[in-house]
């Protein structure tokens, strides 16, 4: 595996922060939002790499036979990863994975602009499911932190 590229003082700041940010709702909140994350997560990666590929910017980085055979299986993964049931995601495990992800988009001089635009779009999907799971007012705020 990679080495991450953090500065140990760093490190022990953003895994500080996660941890709080991780902390900020029950277990039984982390498994809905699991659970939310995890019935709209096929639906959210077909539409993600579907925008992706008809984007004639983006479209130069993807092939379908790639996006079939290995991206969309590894971008479920990831956000089954980032959103497990049972339990919170492990800081240095996500990092480690994000300092892989980052260095495979560098070696195919991916933008950072597509890099953005495919969080901000990820991000917006898994809001969505938040906002129309049903849940009360309260645990919408939270769980859209």
């Amino acid at each position: 595996m990679s080495k991450i590229f953090i500065r140990d003082h760093d490190a022990a700041v953003l895994e500080r922060e996660w941890n709080a940010l991780q902390r900020l709702a029950p277990e039984a909140l982390h498994d809905h939002l699991a659970m939310i994350v995890e019935q709209t997560a096929p639906q959210l990666v077909e539409r993600f790499y579907r925008i992706l590929e008809d984007d004639e910017d983006a479209g130069k980085f993807l092939s379908h036979d790639m996006v079939q055979s290995r991206l969309r299986h590894t971008l479920r993964g990831w956000l089954q990863e980032l959103f497990p049931r049972g339990g919170r995601p492990d800081f240095m495990l996500m990092a480690e994975r994000q300092t892989i992800v980052g260095e495979m988009h560098a070696r195919i001089n991916l933008p950072l602009r597509q890099v953005y635009r495919a969080w901000r779009m990820l991000n917006a999907g898994v809001a969505t499911g938040i906002v129309t799971s049903g849940v009360s007012p309260d645990t919408m705020a939270t769980l859209l932190r």
